[in-house]
């Protein structure tokens, strides 16, 4: 879910790490802690070579896979009731929103995950909250690694694909969010490739750390959109309409998610008050600028 950047670096509690000095270490919360910190949630290529990482694991037990699809002109009203029943939902449930735009046409979906046997009670839940009823609806129980495969469209080996991707962090998800995000999808020209806007919350375990205690900012927010455009051409169409989607949420975004980094962005974007220290981290370990980073921090 889109709490993977908040939950993976939670969960980590050490990292081999060979620094621009040449120099090997082992850091965690004792050992080099402001490394540590940098390493969760300060972006690639800031600090050195990352060798190995230790996380904090724990037993999953089989998941119901709850998918909803619903009329594409619904959208904004999708986006509301989804994260209206997230706001009450059981922390062991979880849930994404999205909306794809390809060949085909538009679709708009909700995908939840929740303990095996609850699928049925989450979907009159979720459909509760939407106020409308879904064309379709597919359920599965799976194991962890089958979830795995089914999250990723049975595709964990991709092949070379060239895409546009970007973000927005939204403190709210009001109306008027909700349709910003919508008048995006619809206006993407389909000319330019396979468009995805993506929901994620940014709610759970994710939400009781500090906005501080890691490099990672976005812990007081609500959620986030991530614009993805598989290309099936060059990408000037699928930029252009990126700008556009951004346009049309500005008054709600807060910043944007590191894993899509967009040119000409100021660090801040992506790391909001985070940026003074994770700045200072840098410069202590790789003083003469031995890393390569896209980011200017």
């Amino acid at each position: 879910d889109s709490r993977h950047a908040g939950l993976l670096c939670d969960q980590l509690t050490s990292a081999s790490v060979v620094l621009p000095g040449g120099q090997a270490v082992t850091t965690s919360a004792v050992t080099d802690p402001d490394l540590f910190w940098g390493l969760r949630g300060g972006g690639g290529g800031n600090f050195g070579v990352t060798t190995s990482l230790t996380f904090a694991t724990f037993a999953v037990g089989e998941v119901d896979a709850v998918t909803m699809n619903f009329p594409p002109e619904s959208f904004a009203q999708v986006l509301l009731g989804w994260q209206n029943w997230l706001r009450t939902a059981d922390r062991n449930s979880w849930a994404l929103a999205d909306a794809t735009v390809d060949p085909m046409g538009t679709h708009c979906r909700i995908l939840a995950t929740c303990p095996a046997g609850s699928g049925a009670g989450v979907q009159r839940a979720i459909v509760s909250a939407v106020g409308i009823q879904p064309t379709g609806t597919q359920t599965h129980t799976f194991n962890r690694m089958d979830l795995v495969r089914y999250l990723a469209v049975g595709n964990l080996n991709p092949a070379p694909l060239g895409y546009v991707g970007g973000s927005d962090v939204l403190p709210v998800v009001n109306a008027g969010a909700a349709q910003g995000i919508a008048a995006a999808v619809n206006a993407f020209p389909r000319a330019a490739g396979r468009m995805l806007a993506i929901m994620h919350a940014l709610d759970g375990a994710l939400a009781t750390v500090a906005p501080g205690a890691t490099a990672f900012p976005w812990r007081r927010q609500y959620a986030l959109v991530q614009w993805y455009v598989e290309t099936s051409g060059p990408p000037a169409a699928a930029t252009a309409w990126l700008n556009t989607a951004h346009h049309a949420v500005q008054p709600y975004s807060a910043g944007g998610y590191v894993n899509y980094l967009e040119a000409n962005q100021p660090a801040s974007r992506y790391f909001g008050s985070n940026l003074p220290r994770l700045s200072a981290v840098r410069q202590k370990y790789d003083p003469g600028r031995v890393m390569f980073s896209g980011l200017p921090v």
